[in-house]
């Protein structure tokens, strides 16, 4: 019971867990790029943001406590390493190759490891799923017109259920303490599933939007059920 405790804190403190890693992470980067947010975010901010990518992960029910903390540094990593690279994207200098062969090497190994943890992935790409954000007052929607239809990877193209809304928690009650993007997506065709995405903004830079957070299985129909709280992902690029 003990170790099922501890798993389940960790899981609920991951918006800390990635703050501390982040924070720290973007003391080394070149701060005029990419900044730490604070500041609120309206849904019309998102208006006519495309995805540039939307990472999720749901993770096997009967995980050790040595796998769950090698999953959370597998997530930091690989957040970090698409740091790296979208900072050096379209510099050719030797230490910029250097670090993109570096990241892109680590990161092939990073995802084969989740996906050995994991009962689903969905990786949404720009190229792939073409999906954006329109905003038409009050309400903040999102479009797909997929380019691909065949991706292993796109979760049978989910889409939105409900309203797409920023939430302000309440931090006496609630587990998440900081507002967050709230999405749900629902794939109605076999294997069903309904998840719900809450997604914290990390940071912002003249072009995008980062968002990190968790996401909560509230329906599923896999071969295996997954454990209550997966690991979410999200850039936007701005329009």
């Amino acid at each position: 019971m003990n170790k099922i405790l501890k798993t389940l804190l960790l899981i609920n403190f991951v918006f800390l867990l990635a703050c501390q890693k982040l924070d720290q992470t973007n003391k080394n980067q070149n701060s005029d790029q990419i900044e730490i947010q604070s500041r609120e975010l309206y849904l019309q901010d998102l208006h006519k943001n495309k995805i540039n990518e939307l990472f999720v992960l749901l993770f096997k029910n009967n995980l050790t406590s040595n796998q769950w903390k090698s999953i959370f540094q597998d997530t930091q990593k690989l957040s970090q390493n698409k740091r790296k690279l979208s900072i050096i994207e379209g510099l050719s200098d030797e230490i910029s190759n250097q670090i993109r062969s570096l990241a892109v090497s680590e990161n092939a190994i990073i995802l084969q490891r989740l996906t050995d943890s994991s009962t689903f992935i969905l990786n949404w790409s720009l190229n792939d799923e073409n999906c954006k954000f329109l905003f038409s007052e009050p309400l903040l929607n999102l479009v797909c017109k997929p380019r691909t239809l065949d991706n292993p990877l796109n979760g049978g193209l989910p889409v939105q259920f409900g309203l797409i809304n920023f939430i302000k928690p309440n931090p006496v009650i609630s587990d998440i303490k900081t507002d967050y993007l709230n999405i749900v997506l629902k794939k109605s065709e076999a294997p069903t599933y309904t998840v719900q995405l809450r997604l914290k903004l990390e940071s912002e830079s003249t072009t995008e939007f980062w968002f990190k957070g968790d996401v909560i299985p509230l329906e599923t129909n896999f071969e295996q059920n997954p454990f209550p709280f997966g690991y979410a992902e999200l850039t936007t690029l701005k329009n």
